[in-house]
C-alpha cells in the first residue's frame, strides 16, 4: 500500500475552530444561486451579502448588454436588408434604362 510521507499533520478540530463561512468556499463562483438559502442565512455576514448584490449587479449588466446586443443585431439585419431591397431595385431600374438605350 500506499505510506503517508513523514511528517504529515492532519488538522484536528471542529469547524468552529476554522475562521472559514461556507460563503468563503463560494466567493469565487460568480452569479451564484444563493436563493436555495434560508432567508437569515446570510445574515451578520456583511460580506458575504456585498458579494452576493455584486453578483446580482454584474448580471443585471450582463443581461442589460445581452439585450442591447440583441437588439443592435436586429437593427443592423433590418438596414441589411433594407439595402439589398434597394439594390435589387437599383439593378431592375438599371437594366430598364439600358433596355431603352
Amino acid at each position: 500500500g500506499s505510506v503517508p510521507p513523514a511528517g504529515l499533520d492532519f488538522a484536528e478540530g471542529t469547524f468552529d475552530e476554522f475562521d472559514i463561512s461556507p460563503m468563503d468556499q463560494t466567493d469565487g463562483a460568480k452569479g451564484a444561486d444563493l436563493s436555495f438559502l434560508p432567508p437569515d442565512a446570510l445574515q451578520g455576514n456583511e460580506e458575504a451579502l456585498a458579494h452576493v448584490a455584486e453578483d446580482q449587479r454584474e448580471e443585471e449588466r450582463f443581461r442589460s448588454d445581452q439585450s442591447d446586443m440583441q437588439k443592435e443585431v436586429q437593427e443592423l439585419d433590418d438596414v441589411i436588408k433594407e439595402k439589398e431591397a434597394l439594390a435589387e431595385q437599383l439593378t431592375r431600374q438599371s437594366k430598364v434604362f439600358r433596355s431603352m438605350q
